[in-house]
């Protein structure tokens, strides 16, 4: 598609969704905004020079370089010099944006792919940049910041995301003051960015009684709100069912229960512990809501972790640290067709103090060999884009180490995760061999 009429198209989304924000922004305070863009955590605003560059440096100095909240101040002092911009989960889609979209619009072009929570001089350069897009975007509007936000979380965000192969379930916690809980009405909640319409959640009370008491549904999009608590995600939450309170002892063994539901707004839920609430669900309002239990294949790594990031934290970096490799985590992978530069990101790429390695292309599940088809021909093609010689297909069953004939993978060893902890020194022997081979060229 032709870069440039897809960014016309995302302007002219952003006018009304710009609109909206800036609306839903009159109605707060500075000191409103730093309250909620600071997790609802009470946030003093600093007494600033009149000069505007020693108050950057007091800015700075003040929140210790923290991005999303010295950067609202700023805005709010110096609107022509600075814009807010809320450091988020939405990095990876921006910057993939960014990157996608530098040679129509060489602003882009940033010799970064993240700004990062204290990342305050990439903010200065990111700002730069951003003001210099929004007067090529809207050269005669005088505040482009909510415009500009749309452009970003909205447009950028959603285009570049990446949904979720897997049916995803999710915890929301509440206590006794939400009436509309109570009443079993339409309520908005913080959420997640991976969240999609139509998943499944389950509500948490912790008063009167510590169970879960209600089913509901996800009803529309995920959206954003750049000064947003938490994540600054919300969804739109649709009542499906109340429930008998279910006691969290029958699912005892949960990471989130564990630790008492420490610090959980939203927490996502494995599948093997949705199986096993599903059983506390009486059949007939399965039956009427559709409600099936997931494949439970026959491993016991299986529907063990909520998403691939909690797989990755407990499997992979560990193994990856035992091996003392360095690792990037999605990591950027740009590539040409033609004219046009497309970029992409890699779950891990790993490299030795010799140079790069390998790859490893992570999957929540892979429960038949289409799973594993898909993962392999993913895996691939970013090998093949970085050069490297194999590449790594790893999810809690197991890991699948591929080298290349030519261009096609060929399948060198395959490990069960239960063997992993004897197996791994020759997987790795194995990852250094077809590094070795590759530069001899045999």
């Amino acid at each position: 598609m032709n870069k440039r009429m897809m960014l016309t198209w995302l302007w002219e989304d952003t006018e009304a969704a710009g609109a909206e924000l800036a609306a839903s922004a009159g109605e707060l305070s500075l000191d409103e905004m730093l309250l909620e863009a600071n997790s609802r955590r009470p946030v003093e605003v600093p007494r600033l020079p009149a000069e505007r560059q020693a108050a950057e440096v007091s800015v700075r100095r003040y929140f210790n370089d923290n991005v999303t909240l010295a950067s609202l101040v700023l805005h709010h002092h110096y609107p022509k010099d600075y814009l807010f911009y809320r450091v988020s989960t939405l990095e990876p889609e921006i910057f993939e944006a960014f990157a996608s979209f530098a040679e129509v619009l060489p602003m882009l072009d940033l010799p970064f792919d993240r700004v990062g929570r204290a990342g305050f001089d990439r903010y200065l350069h990111l700002n730069v940049a951003l003001r210099d897009l929004a007067r090529f975007c809207w050269p005669d509007l005088e505040d482009p910041q909510w415009r500009l936000s749309s452009l970003l979380y909205d447009g950028f965000g959603t285009l570049f995301a990446t949904p979720s192969g897997y049916n995803r379930y999710w915890l929301m916690v509440t206590d006794c003051e939400h009436e509309s809980i109570d009443r079993g009405e339409d309520v908005t909640w913080s959420a997640r960015k991976d969240a999609q319409t139509g998943d499944l959640v389950f509500m948490y009370r912790t008063a009167p009684v510590s169970a879960i008491v209600g089913l509901y549904r996800i009803a529309s999009p995920v959206w954003f709100q750049p000064w947003g608590p938490w994540d600054g995600f919300w969804a739109d939450l649709s009542p499906l069912a109340a429930l008998k309170p279910v006691p969290f002892p029958v699912i005892a063994a949960w990471a989130p229960v564990r630790r008492n539901l420490q610090g959980v707004m939203t927490e996502p839920i494995t599948h093997k512990v949705y199986n096993k609430l599903l059983r506390f669900i009486p059949k007939n309002v399965q039956a009427h809501l559709g409600l099936e239990p997931e494949p439970d294949p026959d491993h016991p790594g299986s529907g063990a972790y909520a998403t691939e990031a909690e797989f990755e934290e407990a499997v992979v970096e560990p193994l990856l640290r035992r091996w003392e490799f360095r690792f990037e985590t999605q990591s950027p992978c740009r590539f040409r067709t033609g004219t046009s530069t497309y970029a992409g990101r890699v779950d891990f790429v790993v490299r030795d103090g010799r140079g790069p390695l390998t790859l490893f292309e992570n999957k929540l599940r892979i429960a038949d060999a289409a799973d594993l088809d898909s993962a392999t021909q993913q895996g691939r093609s970013y090998a093949l884009m970085l050069g490297l010689p194999s590449f790594v297909v790893a999810s809690p069953e197991g890991l699948w180490l591929y080298r290349f004939n030519r261009h096609e993978p060929v399948l060198v060893r395959q490990v069960d995760i239960e063997k992993l902890g004897t197996e791994h020194e020759a997987l790795r022997s194995e990852i250094l061999r077809l590094r070795d081979a590759a530069l001899h060229g045999s």
